[in-house]
Formats: C-alpha cells, structure tokens, sequence
C-alpha cells in the first residue's frame, strides 16, 4: 500500500493536483504511524512472550 500511496503522490504532483497529493501524503504518514505501532508490538511479544503480552494488555475499570 505505501508504494501504491507514493506513486499516487508523485502523479497527482505531476499534473498539479495538489489537494489530492496532500491528502495522500497525510494518509501514507498515518499508515505509517500504524506499521510503525504494530511493528513495536510485535517486538514487544517477541521479547516477553506472548502470555506476558496479552496479560499487559488487560485493563481493569474501577
């Protein structure tokens, strides 16, 4: 998808549509936002395990 998203970005430069190619951009940063998260969680999981992670992630309301 961020190849997709960049090719997209350099066209819509190319024929001066710019609204286009800043909304694309602001898509492609938050897609990127999200590999990034996931990427880190992964690692996470990778580190304490899985049964460690899930438990981290359990939140209790009071």
């Amino acid at each position: 998808m961020q190849k997709d998203l960049r090719e997209a970005i350099a066209y819509a430069d190319s024929v001066h549509d710019y609204v286009s190619r800043d909304m694309m951009i602001q898509i492609l940063a938050d897609e990127e936002g999200h590999i990034d998260w996931l990427e880190t969680e992964l690692d996470l999981i990778g580190k304490i395990g899985l049964q460690n992670y899930l438990q981290s992630q359990i939140k209790v309301e009071s």
